[in-house]
């Protein structure tokens, strides 16, 4: 246990925004908001890198992280929408696939993960600096020893599915793994088959064909 373990978060920074750092955690596997990252770096590196990254990105990345709509993000943005008209409004399948699932449907304000989204909105700067803070806590207190436990095995696991997604096309790599996504290559996007969130992959498929070649051409699996 660091040394954080032995300090209590009733004070402090994570003692006044409590529900925001709650909503950080659940904020963190959710978004793709650091960008391109070696993914061989420590926790440290990772936790320097968010305070590096330009503050609209880091906003609007991690809002549609959550959200999966960047056009319901510019709404949410610009003001013409706030964030409880943009969930309740929401296609049903959206609101009960995913929203539900996550803690925002029924919209409450005072849910975490609510509370974390309309911080983000309104300080992008506090809720940027904060962020590490809490995440550091999060690691020291909850996770550190989970991650020890379960990091052989991920490793493992991440090493067979690499060598399987340069072996198989991308539709069979997803049907191997049990994926729940579809692949249009028409489009070149990938469709998730519950709760419609799109994800565009043009760079996985060459420049000259609309379809998938027999070997995907990069060096790991598609992020989840």
């Amino acid at each position: 246990m660091a040394k954080q373990g032995s300090q209590k978060p009733a004070t402090g920074i994570c003692g006044r925004f409590r529900p925001s750092w709650v909503g950080v955690e659940n904020l963190a596997p959710r978004c793709d908001s650091l960008g391109a990252v070696d993914p061989t770096i420590g926790f440290e590196d990772l936790l320097a890198r968010i305070g590096e990254i330009d503050i609209e990105e880091f906003r609007r990345s991690l809002l549609i992280g959550v959200l999966h709509e960047p056009a319901w993000v510019d709404d949410l943005l610009s003001g013409r929408k706030d964030l409880a008209l943009t969930i309740v409004n929401a296609p049903e399948t959206k609101r009960q696939m995913r929203f539900t699932c996550v803690g925002l449907f029924p919209f409450q304000t005072t849910a975490p993960l609510a509370t974390a989204l309309q911080r983000l909105v309104d300080d992008p700067v506090g809720f940027r600096n904060d962020a590490p803070v809490c995440l550091r806590l999060f690691w020291d207190r909850v996770f550190a020893s989970t991650w020890e436990a379960v990091h052989p095995a991920f490793e493992r696991s991440a090493q067979e599915s690499r060598r399987l997604f340069e072996a198989t096309m991308v539709t069979q790599f997803f049907e191997r793994i049990l994926m729940t996504l579809e692949a249009n290559h028409e489009r070149r996007i990938l469709l998730a088959v519950r709760g419609g969130a799109r994800y565009p992959t043009t760079r996985w498929w060459p420049s000259t064909s609309s379809h998938p070649p027999s070997t995907a051409p990069v060096s790991g699996p598609p992020m989840m």
